[in-house]
């Protein structure tokens, strides 16, 4: 009897492995699904951040702005250097775009009191409006222009 209590004991504690060798591989698989929406989450949270940020960018695009940043924002729209490409067809012909009834500067002058004139305009503007007032056109405004201006000396080929 005792062998086969033996027997029973030995095939009991093989059943019980095995019962636990099934646990620990679900255990296992839960872990990995886990693993695996927790990944998923994370991405989606990342692409509701993303969203988010996209449309605060577009919002503010749209957004009217202060003075001190439209003026920043023509500065950085007009403040740059236009190419300067010659006119294949003209150099062939040897010739020069005629100024013939066009008004055009015969000499450059030195603006006296530009500076004073500006700064008092400046302050002028600033005085009209307060810092915080949103009265001018948005970004978007500005880069709309930005691209116009591009395009102009691409047209002059």
């Amino acid at each position: 009897m005792h062998e086969n209590e033996g027997d029973e004991l030995d095939q009991r504690l093989l059943e019980l492995s095995e019962t636990k060798k099934k646990l620990l591989q679900q255990i296992q698989e839960r872990d990995q699904q886990i693993q695996e929406r927790d990944q998923q989450l994370q991405e989606r949270d990342q692409q509701i951040r993303e969203n988010d940020q996209k449309i605060r960018d577009y919002y503010r695009l749209q957004q009217s702005t202060t003075f001190c940043e439209y003026i920043e924002g023509c500065h950085d729209t007009l403040c740059y250097t236009l190419p300067n490409q010659p006119n294949g067809r003209l150099e062939k012909i040897e010739s020069t775009t005629s100024t013939y009834s066009t008004a055009c500067p015969v000499e450059l002058r030195e603006w006296v009191g530009f500076v004073d004139e500006q700064k008092l305009l400046f302050d002028e503007i600033c005085d009209a409006f307060p810092p915080e007032h949103r009265a001018f056109a948005p970004p978007c405004y500005q880069e709309y222009l930005r691209k116009d201006f591009n395009q102009i000396g691409q047209d002059v080929e």
